[in-house]
């Protein structure tokens, strides 16, 4: 019989964590005392605190520890903007100050105490930033727009917004540089209604309207100029995304004829329709996080219409199990 040492190509390691293992792995933990094997998940979705007020629409900025919830509509028929915010702690949500106008279909950037919203619905070009306390009105988008992607290094110093609707569904793709906004080259489909992944020099922008021709498209951003890059599985307008780069996003959501639960996951190449679905069907969902660890919060529910309350948490990547040994 093979031993571990023979399979691996190595002895087991006796580790004060899991840092710098790899799947499969079985490594001895020096600090309690215990074998432990790493382990893969493809990722999961899980239920959380839910929010004060049910809304969709929205943004979000921060990760799954910290995050701020802002904008949005509370009301299916006829719609109305929402202007308290919600903070994540990393278990449940408080309401934050109030935003100084009230819009929804806004594209978040930034931490949960440092964070940048843009756009709206009619042309809205304005823009406010969060602190962690308060919010102030700042330099307005060159070209005013709703449903727009972004993608951010840092809200004070870096940012990028690009598609959304005037109407109609534009290509435009902006970027910030702490102090003012900048036109850059234009997505190569107008698309609206996407999601968005990604820094300002390495960014994603996938799904969006008008569908079936364009729900399912991707391209990435280099910092110059967005390139087409593979498709979706599936159609997904009004879809959610995070995504450190555009190596690396998750989409998830969407509107009918599309299932509302669906999950996918990209790595630079193609996507992967993931086994994880959201335990409830909706789409306009305020989103934070990365690809592995994301924060899913109220979006609309098709049938009955309604807004929802409802959180969830995706979480994949390196799990460590404790090996019981007799």
């Amino acid at each position: 019989m093979a031993e571990y040492r023979e399979i691996q190509g190595a002895a087991v390691q006796s580790l004060a964590s899991s840092t710098g293992t790899i799947e499969g792995q079985i490594w001895y933990d020096n600090v309690n005392g215990a074998f432990k094997l790493q382990s893969f998940s493809s990722g999961a979705w899980s239920t959380g605190g839910s929010l004060n007020t049910a809304r969709g629409a929205g943004s979000g900025a921060g990760d799954t520890t910290s995050a701020i919830i802002a904008f949005g509509d509370t009301n299916p028929v006829p719609g109305v903007a929402v202007s308290p915010t919600e903070t994540w702690n990393g278990s449940g949500f408080s309401t934050s100050p109030n935003v100084n106008t009230a819009r929804k279909h806004t594209a978040g950037l930034g931490t949960s105490t440092l964070a940048l919203f843009a756009g709206g619905p009619g042309g809205a070009a304005n823009v406010e930033t969060y602190d962690g306390s308060s919010f102030s009105e700042i330099t307005d988008l060159n070209t005013g727009r709703a449903n727009l992607g972004s993608a951010t290094n840092s809200p004070q110093t870096a940012g990028l917004v690009f598609g959304g609707e005037g109407p109609p569904a534009t290509g435009v793709t902006e970027s910030w540089n702490g102090t003012t906004w900048t036109e850059e080259l234009d997505l190569n489909t107008a698309r609206t209604d996407g999601a968005g992944a990604g820094i300002s020099t390495s960014a994603l922008f996938f799904g969006g309207e008008p569908t079936p021709a364009n729900g399912n498209k991707s391209e990435e951003y280099n910092g110059t100029s967005w390139t087409t890059t593979a498709n979706l599985n599936t159609n997904q307008q009004g879809n959610s995304g995070a995504g450190a780069s555009s190596d690396s996003a998750i989409s998830f959501g969407g509107p009918p004829p599309a299932p509302g639960v669906q999950t996918e996951t990209f790595d630079g190449t193609s996507w992967t329709t993931s086994p994880a679905t959201l335990s409830t069907a909706r789409y306009n969902i305020q989103s934070a996080g990365s690809t592995s660890s994301v924060l899913a919060a109220g979006g609309f529910i098709p049938s009955p219409a309604a807004y929802a309350t409802n959180t969830e948490e995706f979480v994949s990547g390196n799990i460590t199990q404790t090996i019981t040994t007799s």
